[in-house]
Parts: structure tokens; sequence; C-alpha cells
């Protein structure tokens, strides 16, 4: 089972890091502009992302458990620690998206998505030779 997760896995990372790769030269200035507002954007990309499911249904599910075992003020306080966390980071990560965007012209923009896509397809290699190992 380990080695049928590894590789199709692996296949999967390396499939989204071609389709990347590929899809970098056609960004256009255009597709840059915002058409949505950054709630809107936030929710439909956080909603449509299956990882996150995956994850509350998973290690949040646990979290949740552990906490209810310190009862309700357990609850409370991991509820408000997470979702203070949560809020920080994607305020540190806004800032830092807006305070940069001077320099994320096209080239730049084509630079970080060629280097990510890389990235993908270099753990998707990884993944295999790891499963088949």
């Amino acid at each position: 089972m380990r080695r049928a997760i590894g590789f199709v896995g692996g296949l999967a990372l390396g499939f989204v890091g071609v389709q990347i790769f590929r899809a970098k030269d056609r960004i256009e200035e255009e597709e840059r502009n915002v058409k949505f507002s950054s709630i809107f954007s936030g929710v439909t990309t956080t909603g449509a992302n299956p990882y996150f499911f995956l994850w509350w249904a998973t290690i949040g599910s646990a979290l949740v458990v552990n906490s209810t075992l310190f009862g309700l003020a357990g609850f409370l306080l991991f509820a408000l620690v997470h979702w203070s966390c949560d809020f920080f980071w994607d305020l540190f990560v806004s800032k830092a998206v807006y305070k940069s965007c001077n320099i994320w012209n096209l080239k730049v923009h084509r630079i970080v998505f060629g280097a990510c896509a890389s990235l993908l397809i270099v753990f998707g290699i990884w993944y295999i030779y790891s499963a088949m190992k």
C-alpha cells in the first residue's frame, strides 16, 4: 500500500508540476488583475482546497477531541489560539504580498512559478523513488 500511495502521489505531484511549468509562460498581465475581493478569494480558495478538509478530518479533529479532554475551557483555549495563529499568519502573508507587489512583475512571477513547478517535479520523482525502495 505504501508503494502504491507513494507512486500515485509522486505521479500527481509531477503532473501538477508539469502543468504549472507549461502554464507559466501563458500568464498575461491582465490575468493578474484582481477581479474579486481578498476575502471572497480567500474563502473560495480555502473551500476549493481538498487538503483543508483532509486536515480537519484527520489532524484537526484529533486536536479538537484532545482539547475537549480539558473541558469547555480547553476547547475554547484551543479555538482561540488556533484562530489567532491563523489570523496572524494570514495577516503576515497578505502584508508581505502587498508590500512586495512592486517587485512582482511578470518576469519575477514566471521565475517563481518555474521554481515552484520544478520543486514539485523533484518531489514527485523523490516520492516515486522512495516508494519503490
